[in-house]
């Protein structure tokens, strides 16, 4: 093939753009042995009916996947391009995510005016990267030990419960509502340069393995007493502090069917977050809980006190929304139908 001027080559592999920003951003190789994932997944469920509108039914859900894809780095070497060392990162098929779920419904069947259908989930999901995506901006803690990486995925909800329905209260009128309530999502807990988490610590051991501030502040207490991380000791939060929020909205929409000769006019109007619930949510897969996740210090100067204190730790940054019915800040909308 040809190949334009600036593209890397076997014979001078460092040609190229210079990435702009401090320092390099890594020099990334296909591991030799890379194989596409793959997913199992095995699904068991019951079904009883009641009477003759009522319907239960209760599913276990597992998804276990192989051979994802993981960037772990295995070397340093100069790169000419930045005048510097660089890193090596390998891009293997050397880690998994886990997912299990039972998952509970009830609703009714059989009626033209009126549905009803209720559904809890509880679930567990657990991978070995917040950065599913290549290049990889978060190594492992410990490139030779990726056991480490396994932890709540961050957008694991272990519950989640659904309420949807429609009523008719008179013909060709039909109210729908969708109430949906969630648990949190955990958080990240990272290093005060927010370049990575502790080092002690799994991914995402805010809302699992920590549930308060004083529960990190312990934690952190002992790593100080212990030298903290390379002899450098860790800011301590607010006790009060929260790690995620639980999600909750509700959706309504009425619509009505008009006929003008042949043809069929259906107005409708739809509420999102009818009660302007404030859903603290965030948008990035490296901090999905809408919570700041960084131990930034009060003071950078190691005599003052603030310099062991993060007071912005855990403070709300980023809320749900952006699309409609989504959790966001309510929302209306009118939408006409023209069927002719």
């Amino acid at each position: 093939g040809t190949f334009p001027p600036f593209a890397p080559t076997l014979s001078n592999p460092f040609t190229g753009f210079v990435l702009p920003g401090e320092g390099a951003g890594g020099i990334n190789i296909i591991d030799n042995s890379l194989e596409n994932p793959t997913i199992q997944q095995i699904n068991l469920g019951i079904q009883q009916q009641f009477g003759e509108s009522f319907v239960l039914r209760a599913d276990y859900l597992r998804n276990r996947g192989t051979q994802f894809i993981i960037g772990r780095t295995i070397g340093e070497v100069y790169n000419p391009v930045v005048d510097g060392p660089d890193s090596v990162v390998n891009l293997e098929s050397s880690v998994g995510t886990q997912y299990d779920g039972l998952l509970v419904s009830f609703e009714t069947r059989f009626n033209r005016r009126f549905h009803m259908r209720s559904s809890y989930t509880l679930s567990k999901s657990f991978n070995y990267s917040n950065d599913d995506q290549i290049p990889f901006a978060e190594g492992p803690v410990d490139p030779q030990n990726l056991e480490l990486e396994y932890g709540p995925a961050p957008t694991d909800q272990r519950h989640r419960f659904t309420f949807n329905g429609y009523w008719e209260p008179a013909p060709r009128t039909r109210l729908s509502m969708i109430w949906t309530m969630a648990s949190g999502v955990p958080m990240d807990i990272l290093m005060p340069d927010g370049l990575s988490r502790i080092p002690a610590l799994q991914r995402n051991a805010g809302d699992r393995l920590f549930h308060t501030g004083a529960d990190l502040n312990a934690f952190l207490n002992q790593l100080n007493q212990n030298g903290g991380v390379d002899g450098t000791l860790l800011p301590l939060v607010d006790p009060s502090v929260r790690f995620s929020d639980s999600f909750q909205s509700v959706d309504i929409r009425l619509a009505r069917e008009f006929s003008v000769g042949e043809s069929t006019i259906v107005p409708t109007l739809e509420v999102f977050n009818l009660f302007n619930v404030t859903n603290i949510l965030g948008v990035s897969n490296l901090n999905y809980s809408g919570f700041s996740n960084v131990l930034t210090r009060d003071s950078s100067d190691p005599a003052d006190p603030g310099y062991l204190r993060s007071s912005n730790f855990g403070t709300p940054i980023t809320t749900a929304g952006g699309v409609l019915g989504s959790g966001g800040a309510r929302a209306f909308q009118l939408a006409v139908r023209i069927a002719f």
